[in-house]
């Protein structure tokens, strides 16, 4: 997916460009062919505990491939590990950055939120900095339902025949 911008065009044929987020958010569409009636319940039962599009959950990608510019977090000058959004890192494909510029870092392998890895820092970012990684590994995602309040037929509906959109949060 693209970053969202504004892009607006004077008469003089210039144009005036304003990005709204630095970093793109994913969207994920869960679709399925076939399922059993006790898979289908059990999506259905975690969409309704995640009250629709109220509650956060975890969601990984099925494959490892190459992710670049993932946001991992802000620093605080104080914080030194972090949760990467990944697991089974391939160390060696690892690159972070703090606001841009390539940083050094210690790589821990597991350890962090559901199982995904680590990164750690000799001394804590600055308050506010960004820090983003580039890396080969399963992603992980903090998201949420994109479409609330489905009732179970349309539920099942979408599930076969549209897909249920999960959208990423930060």
């Amino acid at each position: 997916p693209s970053i969202p911008a504004e892009i607006t065009e004077y008469e003089s044929g210039l144009e005036q460009r304003r990005q709204y987020k630095v970093l793109s958010l994913k969207s994920i569409v869960l679709q399925y062919a076939a399922l059993t009636a006790s898979e289908k319940n059990i999506l259905w039962n975690f969409y309704r505990d995640r009250k629709g599009a109220f509650d956060l959950f975890w969601f990984y990608y099925p494959k490892q491939e190459l992710h670049k510019g993932v946001y991992v977090g802000r620093g605080n000058g104080a914080t030194t590990i972090f949760d990467l959004p990944s697991k089974t890192t391939v160390s060696s494909s690892l690159q972070v950055y703090v606001n841009g510029v390539q940083t050094v870092t210690t790589f821990i392998s597991g350890g962090g939120g559901g199982s995904s890895d680590r990164i750690q820092f000799a001394t804590g970012p600055a308050n506010g900095s960004m820090i983003t990684a580039e890396f080969t590994g399963i992603l992980r995602v903090q998201a949420r339902f994109k479409t609330d309040e489905l009732s179970h037929e349309l539920f099942d509906y979408m599930l076969f025949n549209l897909g249920i959109e999960i959208q990423e949060v930060l």
